[in-house]
């Protein structure tokens, strides 16, 4: 008992100084950088909004290209959340799909709605899902070369739905941390405040969607990995229920039935409105089990069982911290190793998560509640997300120069 007791002190003591010693680095390196503000407004629209907007001609898709384009050139000197970028090929496939709307062989608006809902729309990806011809390295030095000969399953269906990828984004090393660094490309750094973490394994995927710089992206979780960076980010982020969502062409890939059981990937955005688009599309022929067309009456729904996951049922969700803390100062993760169990015993029961934000706490950065449900509940968790949405106004823009 006295040795768990010391060992107690020890850590609390050693966390005390640790602290100190980040901060005092922190103050060495001079204030926090800031983002650029936002002026572009076709940024502050959801991927739902820009895809219905291309489909009846009041936007076209290389001027939202363009505008993505643009921004992460913005944030990326400051942030470093890219790690590969295919800017020519996005406006040139752009192109194409604004030449076929003008064309005697445009499609039918509900045609597009139906078959091509994301029809124009750029998207970014974290780098450890195989985008053809571009890098797959997962932040390892080793595969600094490896090229990636196909497209991951995910990805595939994307294309097939009229998105147009655009960036990868950086993960923390064979995405087993929860801070997006490695020898390859560096650390990435939080839009509210560069001194603090972006999360992992999908951090750099948190931080572009944070920064207004991709309408859309694909993150994977296996312990958190979406929701964390979601959470650190301010963004929305969903973990689906297991065996929904391939995980083929991911590295590092699953070698068990068991292994594929805990990893899911799963879509990361800034409105709760584009959770539900992203997932029917990636989930595939699985869509149906999930239910997400049926309309839900949230004043029916079960809050707060004190058993879990029986009690959740057909109706009932649990609310449930992401994390105990905003986002920690870089390298803060190291004596907090297990902080990550918030998010990861929700992988283990295989159970739909969705990662909400808050706003913002005194210190300016986010806050954020994950909603847990019964498997293949799914559009329960989602549908309390875009409620949580109305009510505490989801993602804030850090600014806006219009």
């Amino acid at each position: 008992m006295r040795t768990q007791q010391f060992l107690g002190v020890f850590h609390r003591l050693l966390e005390v100084i640790a602290r100190g010693i980040l901060l005092l680095v922190a103050f060495i390196r001079g204030p926090a950088q800031s983002q650029p503000p936002i002026k572009d407004l076709t940024l502050l629209h959801s991927a739902t909004t820009l895809a219905l907007k291309i489909r009846n001609r009041e936007l076209t898709s290389e001027d939202v290209v363009s505008s993505y384009i643009e921004r992460i050139k913005e944030i990326q000197p400051i942030l470093n959340c890219v790690v590969a970028q295919r800017f020519e090929e996005a406006l040139k496939e752009a192109r194409k799909c604004d030449e076929l709307l003008k064309s005697q062989d445009a499609p039918s608006v509900e045609f597009l709605a139906k078959e091509k809902p994301l029809f124009g729309i750029p998207f970014t990806t974290k780098d450890c899902i195989a985008v053809k011809n571009m890098r797959q390295t997962a932040g390892l030095v080793v595969r600094k070369n490896t090229v990636a000969d196909k497209d991951a399953e995910v990805i595939k269906l994307m294309r097939s739905a009229g998105a147009i990828p655009l960036a990868l984004t950086n993960v923390s090393e064979l995405a087993m941390w929860w801070e997006s660094s490695n020898y390859l490309f560096g650390t990435s750094k939080n839009p509210y405040n560069t001194r603090h973490i972006v999360g992992g394994s999908s951090g750099g995927e948190g931080c572009i969607q944070a920064a207004a710089a991709s309408p859309l992206g694909i993150g994977s979780d296996i312990g958190g990995s979406i929701r964390m960076p979601a959470f650190f980010n301010g963004i929305f982020g969903h973990k689906p229920s297991k065996g929904i969502v391939s995980n083929d062409g991911q590295y590092p890939s699953a070698h068990s039935y068991d292994q594929d059981q805990l990893l899911a990937i799963g879509p990361m955005c800034r409105f709760a409105q584009d959770l539900t688009l992203i997932l029917k599309i990636i989930s595939d022929k699985n869509a149906d089990l999930l239910k997400l067309n049926q309309k839900v009456d949230i004043s029916k729904i079960k809050e707060w069982p004190t058993q879990y996951p029986d009690i959740l049922g057909e109706d009932g969700v649990f609310l449930y911290p992401t994390h105990p803390t905003a986002a920690p100062m870089h390298n803060e993760p190291l004596f907090k190793a297990f902080n990550f169990s918030y998010t990861a015993i929700v992988n283990v029961l295989g159970l739909p998560a969705t990662a909400c934000p808050l706003g913002l706490n005194k210190q300016g950065l986010p806050i954020g509640i994950q909603v847990v449900a019964g498997l293949y509940q799914d559009h329960l968790t989602l549908a309390v997300a875009e409620e949580l949405e109305r009510g505490f106004g989801g993602w804030v823009p850090l600014a806006i120069q219009a």
